[in-house]
């Protein structure tokens, strides 16, 4: 819960009375994952489907049981369209931001990967959703966002991205991703180095925006890219 949040006060509150106390819980590491699993679905999970959810919900108790409701035994992976309580879970305290902050944290989900705030900001300007900066500090205060590395911002819980870009409507959701493809190839004509990952990035980014040539071309160059790392000798 965010700092203010009345809960903090119950909870103050409820410590004071005779024989009550805290146990603070982390969350589980993969193995405890698995184990968990393995109780959910009442057999040994592939080890896939541990990869996948672990990489999902980085070992959240709750979210492994949303994540993986109405799983079949047998599964290796997550379904593409998340359960609906997933959803609504993930979404609750997203709801409680401002406009600005629901569109910016939602933008960041967009971009698939830790974003850096200056890149963020270039992209918002492109969609006309105003500064990120309060908007960035509300999500984090939340608890939803957080820095990765000191300098790019992250989810709290990769699922969530994930719930985020599955709820914007599909015009929406190839425009923005049309808004970071054109953000990182402006990044290229003001002197970036292409990378490989760069290249991977912008192939993602037209595909979902719709950009069938553009997509493939990237492709290309990404292959390219890779290739000519490969051919550089360890010294």
């Amino acid at each position: 819960m965010p700092d203010g949040h009345p809960f903090h006060r119950w909870l103050a509150d409820a410590l004071r009375l005779p024989r009550v106390g805290q146990l603070h819980l982390q969350a589980l590491d993969r193995a405890g994952t698995e184990a968990q699993i393995a109780f959910l679905l009442g057999t040994a999970p592939h080890q896939a489907l541990v990869d996948d959810v672990f990489s999902h919900t980085l070992g959240n108790p709750y979210l492994n049981i949303l994540v993986t409701e109405g799983l079949a035994p047998s599964a290796r992976s997550l379904p593409a369209d998340l359960p609906a309580n997933l959803r609504v879970a993930v979404r609750r305290t997203w709801h409680s931001l401002s406009s600005l902050a629901r569109d910016i944290t939602t933008v960041v989900a967009v971009g698939g990967r830790p974003v850096r705030p200056e890149l963020l900001q270039e992209v918002a300007s492109d969609l006309g959703l105003g500064e990120v900066v309060p908007a960035l500090q509300e999500a984090e205060e939340s608890l939803i966002l957080t820095l990765v590395d000191g300098e790019r911002l992250w989810f709290q819980h990769p699922v969530q991205a994930q719930v985020l870009e599955q709820s914007l409507t599909s015009g929406r959701r190839r425009r923005w991703h049309a808004a970071y493809a054109q953000c990182a190839e402006a990044s290229l004509t003001s002197g970036s180095p292409l990378t490989f990952d760069l290249a991977v990035t912008l192939t993602g980014h037209h595909d979902q925006a719709g950009h069938r040539r553009a997509a493939y071309e990237w492709a290309l160059r990404s292959w390219a890219v890779n290739w000519e790392r490969s051919q550089v000798s360890p010294r």
